[in-house]
């Protein structure tokens, strides 16, 4: 498949976080891509496992590459994951998991469900929301989408492997062993 050759050649790309919402290892030694659309069920239903693989797997590295498809929420929700990962880094998961668990339906829910969790101010959170680094990120992670050819979420990028849907947690914990085993690197994941 093209974008499979595409993915390869964009790899280094793709596992840059510049700007991207990251967990997980700073220097894992496999590195997994998502792109996300926090309004879609199916990048919804993939979150227990992301979460459940950086729980178990100490050398994993998860770019998230928000791309809002799903309309104006979307673009809101996308907006407030990348202000969340630039002011509180540490936090971004548990934004990523109170997202998909309480499903804001407003940009004011958006901003009051992590004013009050995540513990940021809402005006400072607002204004990097509306930022041009923020606005920017999205634009350039959308542009990656279309030379990947992704039309749908979630897709998910392993050492240059793409993967559409949501595959579960045995086809990922797969998936990054082989992974290793191409980087000539030992299974990480707890038993």
């Amino acid at each position: 498949m093209q974008s499979e050759k595409k993915a390869k050649d964009l790899r280094p790309q793709l596992e840059r976080a510049q700007g991207d919402a990251t967990a997980g290892a700073k220097d894992g030694d496999v590195t997994m891509v998502i792109f996300h659309d926090h309004n879609c069920g199916f990048c919804k239903r993939s979150i227990p496992d992301v979460v459940r693989l950086l729980d178990e797997d100490k050398k994993l590295r998860v770019v998230v590459k928000d791309f809002p498809i799903l309309g104006p929420l979307s673009v809101e929700k996308a907006k407030a994951s990348i202000a969340v990962a630039k002011l509180a880094p540490d936090k971004w998961v548990e934004y990523y998991k109170d997202n998909a668990q309480d499903n804001p339906q407003t940009v004011e829910q958006v901003i009051d469900m992590v004013s009050k969790r995540i513990g940021i101010d809402p005006n400072l959170l607002r204004s990097e929301m509306e930022s041009k680094e923020t606005l920017n990120k999205i634009s350039e992670n959308h542009a990656l989408g279309e030379q990947l050819e992704i039309q749908g979420t979630p897709v998910f990028v392993i050492n240059g492997n793409v993967v559409r849907g949501a595959a579960g947690y045995d086809a990922f914990k797969q998936m990054i062993a082989e992974a290793r085993a191409e980087n000539g690197k030992p299974d990480s994941i707890k038993k």
